[in-house]
């Protein structure tokens, strides 16, 4: 996980430059999830971790992604991280 997002952030812009204010709102559970994905968690233990089920965790993906208009998860996890999306504490020293 480390690796390919080390790759997302050596890739230039591909048109996804954003003013700040361009990205929708995330909800707090939103960012709990985009949390959980920045350390690489899959969407079984997100659920878990959560009290959720794997299918509430898909629908709040499928929210993440639409909101910071990327493709993937590895992409919104390297967004998060690039934007400060998420507290930075929760990627350890």
């Amino acid at each position: 996980m480390a690796a390919k997002i080390l790759q997302e952030f050596r890739q230039p812009e591909q048109g996804q430059a954003k003013l700040s204010g361009e990205v929708d709102q995330l909800t707090p559970r939103e960012v709990e999830v985009l949390e959980e994905v920045v350390t690489g968690a899959t969407n079984k233990e997100i659920a878990e971790r959560l009290h959720i089920t794997e299918n509430t965790v898909k629908i709040h993906l499928c929210n993440i992604l639409e909101k910071l208009h990327v493709q993937n998860r590895i992409q919104a996890a390297v967004q998060a991280i690039r934007d400060g999306l998420v507290d930075e504490a929760i990627l350890g020293d």
